[in-house]
């Protein structure tokens, strides 16, 4: 009588599925899943292939819809659904630089801000956005692939001596990490037009929301209501 061996989980391909309950906490549902993924590949060396949320009754009692990973946060609509006049609150205005002499505290670089290198910063940012660039948003500058990614920058305005920037955030776990932690911008110091070779001068890249931003004396981040400007 032959018995088959078990298959050895270190050589065979195995895949495990793990069912999750989050317990309250003050760090966004969303925020702890992406550490405990990372974790487990790093440390353990576990891949995540695959993970879904499991369908719950909504508050009108029906099925909520099942949502499968495909972006670096899930989607979902729940408080921030809608805010004043209507408008998504996923979308908030922040200070995100302002006149003055400003110094990285780590890598030493020091920043100049002026009105005319504000109002640059404005001009390259609507020539990027016309060339199609997206400006991302992440999590403390990691902009690699196992970055944090939150939202986009979709418009800047000046407001005094600061220049602003239009979050639209993906979801109510991006808005819950950015509006506890500041912002601070990535600037390159010339960005070049790849047809003609032309320099246009200094360029915001990326916006991070951290919690030690350079810039000091942000104010709250205001809901966008539709016409601002």
């Amino acid at each position: 009588m032959n018995h088959s061996p078990p298959p050895n989980p270190d050589v065979d391909p195995v895949e495990f599925t793990i069912t999750l309950r989050p317990l309250p906490s003050a760090v966004p549902v969303f925020i702890r899943l992406r550490r405990v993924l990372k974790s487990l590949l790093r440390t353990y060396s576990f891949k995540c292939v695959d993970y879904s949320m499991t369908p719950t009754l909504s508050h009108e009692g029906t099925p909520a819809t099942k949502r499968h990973a495909g972006r670096r946060i899930v989607r979902q609509r729940s408080n921030h659904a809608e805010g004043r006049c209507g408008m998504s609150d996923f979308r908030y205005w922040r200070q995100s630089i302002c006149d003055g002499e400003w110094t990285h505290p780590v890598k030493g670089v020091t920043v100049v801000v002026t009105p005319d290198k504000r109002r640059l910063w404005e001009r390259n940012f609507r020539l990027l956005q016309s060339a199609g660039a997206k400006i991302p948003i992440v999590y403390n500058h990691d902009t690699t692939t196992n970055g944090l990614m939150l939202g986009f920058v979709i418009d800047v305005r000046q407001n005094g001596v600061w220049l602003e920037e239009l979050h639209e955030y993906l979801d109510d776990g991006a808005v819950e990490l950015a509006l506890e932690n500041g912002v601070s911008v990535a600037i390159h110091p010339n960005i070049i037009d790849p047809d003609n070779g032309v320099h246009h001068g200094s360029a915001i890249t990326h916006s991070g929301i951290t919690p030690t931003p350079v810039v000091q004396g942000q104010g709250p981040a205001v809901p966008f209501c539709g016409g601002d400007k």
